[in-house]
């Protein structure tokens, strides 16, 4: 359980994630121009405005392999977001919680609560949430992709109400085996469909281009709140209730074969936080406090 739950904070935390098992026949492009990129950056703002927060509950599996071997395990998650980058994820095993993933306060940590002794990872956070490019200490030794695990906005792109500007936009294209537009972005390409250009998959690269990890969502379920949402269908908070990743590490990408790891988080329907939201789970101090990790790895 130790390694699949480390494999599943590199899943969700870094490089975001995944593909789906089979992929769609090609699909003609739709009739009339490509969305412009303010059309796309707006569109996306308008989803995010309407997902101040977000709870979802429920199963995932997750497959690793390593050195000894192809592995399987599976759990329970529960996730609670608060706009724009708060972040609370815990994973359990048996009733058991096994990982805490969370941000707020302009930090960001990562607990493995079922590590004797208990071992935490832990950043400060730029303004906007993203994490410093490069980290100083030896955790990329340890544990393969740690820089990306503290970027709070990645997993807000996963859940697909991640923020974007149109100045980041380097083209839009059609892609017929995603049937989607694909968004092509610094170190990332987002696929949308529809009117809405609702996200359903993302693809993060390295440096050279290639792909490291993708992400398939799919599933979508209407957001429930008490709040009054716009009546446009372009408005409407659709959240998925599936997400599957894949993820490829030490220095491999998609081009060399079979992903290190395959998470998929299987949700209940998607709810409004805003009854379960605690300051606390956004405070590494209160969270630290309640867990009394033994071990904090660190850099600032």
């Amino acid at each position: 359980m130790r390694k699949a739950v480390g494999f599943l904070a590199v899943a969700l935390l870094w490089n975001g994630a995944a593909v789906g098992c089979a992929l769609p026949k090609a699909v003609a492009e739709p009739d009339g121009p490509p969305p412009t990129a303010q059309r796309w950056a707006d569109a996306q703002e308008r989803r995010a405005a309407t997902v101040p927060s977000l709870s979802l509950r429920g199963h995932a599996q997750f497959e690793w392999r390593d050195s000894t071997g192809q592995h399987f395990d599976d759990g329970d998650f529960d996730i609670i977001f608060r706009a724009p980058s708060e972040l609370c994820l815990r994973l359990s095993k048996l009733g058991q919680k096994a990982l805490w993933i969370g941000s707020g306060g302009g930090q960001a940590w990562v607990i493995f609560l079922n590590e004797q002794p208990v071992r935490a990872l832990h950043r400060l956070t730029r303004p906007n949430g993203r994490a410093p490019q490069m980290p100083h200490g030896g955790l990329e030794a340890s544990m393969s992709g740690a820089a990306r695990f503290f970027d709070p906005h990645q997993l807000a792109e996963a859940l697909g109400i991640g923020r974007a500007n149109a100045a980041d936009v380097q083209s839009i294209a059609w892609d017929p085996v995603r049937a989607a537009w694909a968004v092509e972005l610094p170190g990332r390409r987002v696929f949308v469909r529809g009117e809405s250009l609702l996200p359903v998959g993302i693809e993060w690269m390295d440096a050279a281009g290639a792909i490291t990890a993708n992400c398939e969502l799919s599933s979508f379920e209407w957001l429930r709140s008490e709040q009054a949402f716009p009546a446009t269908e372009s408005s409407k908070p659709l959240v998925p209730t599936r997400i599957r990743l894949e993820v490829w590490s030490g220095g491999r990408s998609r081009a060399q074969g079979a992903p290190d790891g395959v998470l998929v988080l299987a949700a209940g329907e998607p709810t409004d936080a805003a009854a379960r939201i605690k300051p606390q789970m956004f405070s590494w101090d209160d969270v630290r406090g309640a867990t009394r990790p033994e071990v904090i790895e660190a850099w600032e």
